[in-house]
């Protein structure tokens, strides 16, 4: 009954009817003591960004004195996923590495496959970048193995997204391509709201914004069907970027709003760093400096406790370009001499160099 339960309730998935799926899930786990049905509830519930509620699922079947060692891992991935979210990346590492290492004593490829998946993420995250790429490959080798088209399409973004990173965006393009016609050809192009976000990132970043435009929308239009917030957020993020190149502030200022509604809704803490960041950036185009300030403090607070130097370094940039507007040359210097500290530190050396440039051109002001 139950398995009967899960699966109608993941057609509904498939099909958009979000509201009459949950109904079932919950039906699934109503008595609580199923960890399958607890860990399927779960994932429906961290798709549609509901995280803390998913976290407590995930949770429940590792109380369970009788949850088996597979659904245990999965719990342990879900509960890694919560983790990332919240920027907790140690703690994230460690329960991935937990439940790929009983996933692997078991047997199990598909989970193996889904670790492996889990913790390229967490590297990518992380911005390291050869160690994502290597998990990201492991997922590839195993899925291509048991012959599990979803999880290739899947893998295939997820390289796709390391080659935009590191300066291949045609190799990056033909991954994602191959993604998007496997998720297309297997009736799950709403799955593929990713693959079609990056490959829509190969084209904005390659100055291409009117070829980018369409993989956004249909980015939007399958994120949405599944309710998938952090891709969302994403997508609104990026066309909040490309009104910026076109010198529409006011409707970038209402892209990054929704995009930092959305982050907000789901507690990823990165996402708020990176959309405050851009807010912050817009509000000084608009010289509404304090609303500026507000932006950059709150992205500067987040990259501090993640440890994201490159970030910190741009915020940092960011504050001194406020207080340089204001005319507040010591606190200008004071913040550029920040930011070129950390670029440095982070190898931005061109970065460092052009800032320096600046700061030398406003010294006697500072020191007087």
């Amino acid at each position: 009954m139950t398995g009967e339960l899960l699966k109608e309730a993941e057609r509904l998935v498939a099909t958009g009817n979000l509201t009459q799926a949950e109904l079932l899930f919950a039906k699934a786990a109503g008595s609580w003591d199923d960890p399958t049905a607890l860990n399927r509830y779960a994932d429906f519930l961290r798709d549609a960004g509901r995280f803390n509620q998913a976290k407590s699922l995930y949770q429940k079947v590792l109380d369970s004195s009788v949850s088996p060692p597979e659904a245990r891992a999965h719990a342990l991935r879900g509960l890694g996923f919560d983790s990332l979210n919240n920027g907790d990346y140690q703690k994230a590492e460690q329960l991935y590495c937990q439940a790929l290492e009983i996933d692997q004593r078991l047997g199990h490829s598909d989970a193996v496959a889904s670790d492996h998946r889990a913790l390229g993420n967490l590297f990518f995250r992380r911005k390291r970048l050869p160690e994502a790429e290597d998990h990201f490959r492991n997922a590839l080798a195993i899925d291509q193995q048991i012959g599990y088209e979803e999880g290739i399409a899947s893998d295939l973004a997820n390289l796709g997204a390391i080659l935009i990173n590191t300066g291949q965006p045609q190799e990056a393009e033909k991954l994602l391509r191959r993604g998007i016609e496997i998720f297309e050809r297997i009736r799950m192009s709403e799955k593929g709201a990713k693959a079609y976000l990056l490959l829509g990132n190969v084209f904005y970043y390659s100055g291409k914004i009117d070829e980018a435009l369409p993989f956004y929308e249909k980015a939007l239009a399958a994120a949405i069907k599944r309710s998938e917030v952090d891709t969302m957020a994403d997508v609104y993020g990026n066309l909040g970027n490309i009104a910026v190149q076109q010198k529409k502030f006011a409707q970038a200022r209402t892209m990054y709003d929704k995009a930092l509604d959305l982050a907000q809704e789901i507690g990823s803490v990165g996402r708020i760093a990176d959309v405050s960041r851009e807010l912050a950036a817009v509000s000084i185009q608009a010289r509404e400096l304090d609303e500026a300030e507000r932006f950059v403090k709150k992205s500067l607070r987040i990259d501090e406790r993640l440890g994201d130097v490159r970030s910190l370094a741009y915020d940092y940039q960011l504050l001194g370009g406020i207080y340089s507007l204001r005319r507040d040359t010591h606190l200008t210097h004071s913040m550029w001499t920040r930011a070129r500290e950390l670029y440095e530190q982070a190898g931005l050396l061109d970065k460092a160099t052009e800032l320096a440039e600046h700061i030398q051109a406003i010294e006697p002001q500072s020191q007087t």
